[in-house]
């Protein structure tokens, strides 16, 4: 569980974790050429951005999770790391704490934080934007960051309370993150 805030996050957790992490991902993606193809290969899950996602999603995560597996979530999604020069916040989609509730799962709160970072010109040509039927909040998007020296930091798990109302475990969360992401 982390905020994202750049392309290469779900590469630099499941690197510094030391274990397979099958993410959760965007479903515009799949219309992306070869992106959605090597996903699903992978066994990521694509779930619906912005929306609600579907029950044989939420089967396949619960299924993951059960089954000892890491299931990789950015409850603000992917649009942050969009805008680099800006401190945004965007919505904390609580729905990671009731997969945790439902399986009895740990959370890992984790951040990533480059030593250096640039600002890259990314912009998608009008064309792809179209063919793919991305959101405009993705498609008009022209810069991206890049990440150098990446630092990957874990906190300690954090467990669902018996009780607890998911969006209670949500903000537990959302409030480690926020503290991860402040302190150097």
């Amino acid at each position: 569980m982390a905020l994202h805030r750049a392309d290469i996050d779900p590469f630099a957790i499941t690197i510094g974790a030391g274990r397979e992490v099958l993410w959760v991902y965007a479903n515009f993606l799949d219309r992306v050429p070869i992106v959605g193809a090597l996903l699903r290969r992978y066994g990521f899950i694509a779930a619906a951005y912005r929306e609600l996602t579907g029950i044989r999603e939420v089967r396949e995560m619960v299924s993951v999770l059960r089954n000892g597996q890491a299931l990789g979530i950015f409850p603000e999604g992917a649009i942050p790391l969009l805008y680099p020069d800006e401190v945004r916040r965007f919505s904390f989609s609580p729905s990671f704490a009731r997969l945790a509730r439902i399986t009895r799962s740990p959370i890992v709160p984790v951040r990533v934080r480059p030593k250096r970072w640039t600002v890259a010109k990314y912009p998608i040509p009008v064309v792809l934007r179209r063919m793919m039927r991305l959101p405009e909040s993705v498609a008009g998007i022209t810069r991206r960051r890049r990440y150098y020296d990446i630092e990957v930091r874990f906190a300690p798990p954090i467990m669902p309370r018996p009780g607890e109302p998911y969006h209670h475990l949500a903000a537990r969360v959302e409030a480690t993150l926020r503290v991860l992401e402040e302190n150097r």
